[in-house]
């Protein structure tokens, strides 16, 4: 029985360490920036949700990356966040600055034109700001 308590306290810990999963707000950083004034960014930036789970692109198996729609545009919206200036507090290496980020079509130079600016608009017009409750969060207020 003491064995068995003992497994579970280390596993326990284990778990412990981990944390939970930050939301996507909370993987970016810069200075002088509120948590309200992120998640604008990353609407404006064309992120569905500022509350989702992160979606800092890192590959799923870390050796292939996926290309399917939802991951390159998060690899849109984060080149978009990296560009306006805001820092990525994600432990892992983001996709482009790894080997695996050359089959990500955001991530090759040529295609340089397919990372968003942010738009005060894009944001606004948003599914998310146009929902009945989310309307009235502080990130959807202009």
């Amino acid at each position: 029985m003491r064995g068995f308590f003992s497994i579970f306290g280390v596993a326990f810990l284990l778990v412990g360490c981990a944390g939970p999963a930050r939301l996507e707000y909370q993987v970016w950083e810069k200075k002088q920036e509120a948590p309200d004034d992120i998640k604008k960014a990353l609407l404006e930036c064309g992120s569905f949700n500022p509350f989702n789970y992160s979606t800092w692109p890192v590959s799923k198996n870390f050796s292939e990356v996926s290309s399917d729609e939802g991951y390159e545009r998060a690899v849109r919206v984060s080149l978009c966040m990296l560009e306006s200036g805001y820092k990525s507090v994600s432990r892992f290496r983001f996709v482009c600055d790894t080997e695996s980020g050359k089959d990500v079509q955001a991530c090759k130079p040529e295609n340089a034109h397919l990372i968003p600016r942010r738009d005060r608009a894009v944001r606004l017009n948003s599914a998310y700001c146009k929902h009945p409750i989310y309307s009235t969060y502080p990130a959807c207020q202009p």
